[in-house]
């Protein structure tokens, strides 16, 4: 097992364990927001600071709720990446998955024309399989919607990207292009 996922596992079993002790305390108080602040979180090669996690439960299976980090350090990037808002309209949040069905992330830090996109993912907690999409990345003057999907020790990436050539509005077939690109891979166990 490779040490980031030793790492994530034990970030995941604490996270997991303090939600359901917080959710059996709730529930037998009938409490139906949770608020979670972390100043600092890192590992080897990163590092997150400023994170708030908001939780709210309704009366059907669903949930909303809004997670913040101030900054992310990965070494991937030549630059952090800061404000990051994801709020999830439409979720669920259970000891088996956490999803979200209708959402908008808004990050600063890269080098996007819009810092708002939309999203929707699925992270199974069992398995660590992941499904997500981003829709609307405005980047470079065009759109990019990205899908994302995790399997075991296999991951795939499909972009399609749009793009509308200022200037010549007048000549639709002329104005636009677009593509698609797929990328997979394997993993390290």
């Amino acid at each position: 097992m490779s040490f980031l996922r030793a790492r994530y596992l034990s970030i995941q079993t604490a996270l997991l364990g303090g939600l359901f002790l917080l959710s059996a305390i709730f529930s037998a108080l009938a409490v139906d927001q949770l608020t979670l602040s972390i100043e600092k979180i890192d590992g080897a090669t990163w590092q997150a600071e400023h994170i708030d996690l908001q939780l709210e439960w309704f009366p059907s299976s669903k949930s909303a709720y809004r997670l913040e980090i101030g900054k992310i350090q990965l070494p991937q990037l030549a630059e952090p990446i800061e404000n990051l808002t994801l709020d999830c309209l439409r979720g669920l949040v259970t000891d088996q998955s956490i999803q979200c069905d209708n959402g908008k992330l808004h990050v600063t830090g890269l080098k996007l024309d819009k810092p708002d996109m939309q999203v929707h993912f699925r992270l199974d907690l069992d398995t660590l399989n992941l499904q997500a999409g981003l829709k609307q990345i405005a980047v470079a003057r065009g759109k990019l919607d990205l899908k994302l999907s995790t399997g075991k020790n296999r991951w795939k990436i499909d972009l399609r990207a749009r793009y509308r050539y200022p200037g010549i509005d007048k000549w639709p077939p002329l104005n636009r292009a677009q593509g698609r690109v797929s990328y997979s891979g394997y993993s390290d166990p």
